[in-house]
């Protein structure tokens, strides 16, 4: 693994400026890359802020791009974010990051980017549970199957399956 962040820190740092698209979304993707593998890393290991530093990172560099290509990592990330925070017991953090996913793509019409509004959606709810917050949550999932209920993608039907579920289950 300390290979692995090594090539993603040179790759970084030798391509971290470029303006060309097809290289930013690579770095972009790199940025991604290396932050769920620190994730995922130390889910074995114990989470420490470093995930949510390598998440923020990609989130400062390439939040405001305009590439759908981009913001669909920048949107996955925003939503890994909210689940690391959760590994770290920062519930109301996770919460504040899922909300941030919803407010900046929800009006996005790409279905890689919905499907991550829908997981930002189910996963606030569920965050809202946890934090004891049921009329939240219940609204949260309500949001999330209002959305999300006409679309004919399988993911995001099955996101609005699990958030009825769950929603249903709390009332």
């Amino acid at each position: 693994a300390a290979y692995a962040f090594t090539l993603y820190d040179e790759l970084l740092q030798k391509f971290g400026n470029e303006t060309d698209i097809e290289i930013k979304r690579t770095v972009a993707k790199a940025m991604r890359e290396k932050a769920s593998n620190s994730f995922f890393n130390l889910l074995y290991k114990g989470l420490d802020d470093n995930t949510i530093k390598a998440y923020d990172a990609l989130l400062q560099k390439f939040g405001n791009e305009t590439d759908t290509t981009i913001k669909q990592q920048v949107a996955d990330v925003m939503n890994r974010k909210g689940v690391a925070l959760v590994g770290l017991k920062r519930r109301e953090d996770a919460i504040k990051a899922y909300d941030a996913c919803i407010e900046k793509f929800s009006n996005e019409t790409d279905t890689t980017i919905k499907q991550k509004v829908a997981w930002a959606m189910r996963n606030k709810g569920v965050g809202l549970d946890n934090l004891n917050r049921k009329k939240e949550s219940i609204k949260a999932f309500d949001a999330c199957i209002e959305k999300f209920s006409n679309e004919t993608d399988k993911e995001i039907q099955e996101i609005v399956k699990e958030a009825r579920e769950k929603r249903d289950k709390l009332r």
